[in-house]
This record gives structure tokens, C-alpha cells and sequence, in this order.
């Protein structure tokens, strides 16, 4: 993976956690691989405890706002706990399959 990759996840993790608590964030897809290309999409997933419409929409726009400090298109897949536990995401879990790189989550009393 590279750097500059690393760097604008870890950005967009610690903006994210001034938003909402994140239980787990993951750097996932080409980037992860070694397979991206320069016009290659970041792919991020998020675990959060709760999710609402408001919600998502701010980390669609936060999501949008780091992408374009980095000319660089940020895609996350969001999902709470509770979604990891029904189909399609079970039973093979949010890691199955997938090469992903975990960023550091700062731990917040809840």
C-alpha cells in the first residue's frame, strides 16, 4: 500500500471519530492488494455501534471533502454491528475474502 494512501485514511479516520464512536476502520480493495491505479478509488469500511440517515450523510460528505483535499475519490461501506450479524455480511464475516489493512481506532469510553 502505499503512503499517500495511508495518510488519507488516517486523515479520514481521525476527522470520522469527531463525528461518531468507530468500533473498527479498514482500508480494503486495490489499494490493499497493490493493484490500484493512479485514478483508483480508497476503500474504506467502517463498523459504528448506531447509523442514521444524518449520520451517513456526514461521512459521505466527510468522505468527499478529505477525497478532495487528495484529488482522490474516497468510497466507504458503513455498517453498524448489529448488520454484520444478518445476510448477506453473515455468516462469512466482513473480513472473509477480503486483504485489508485495519487503522488504528481510538478507543472512547461509550
Amino acid at each position: 500500500m502505499k503512503h499517500l494512501d495511508f495518510q488519507i485514511a488516517n486523515e479520514f479516520r481521525h476527522h470520522l471519530e469527531l463525528i461518531i464512536p468507530v468500533i473498527d476502520a479498514r482500508i480494503f480493495g486495490s489499494c490493499v492488494r497493490g493493484t490500484s491505479e493512479p485514478s483508483s478509488d480508497l476503500d474504506i469500511f467502517i463498523k459504528v455501534n448506531y447509523l442514521d440517515r444524518s449520520l451517513r450523510e456526514k461521512i459521505y460528505d466527510l468522505a468527499w471533502e478529505i477525497g478532495f483535499k487528495y484529488d482522490r475519490i474516497i468510497s466507504t461501506f458503513v455498517v453498524t454491528e448489529e448488520e454484520l450479524t444478518l445476510p448477506p455480511l453473515n455468516p462469512t464475516g466482513y473480513s472473509g475474502g477480503f486483504l485489508v489493512h485495519r487503522l488504528a481506532v481510538r478507543r472512547q469510553p461509550i
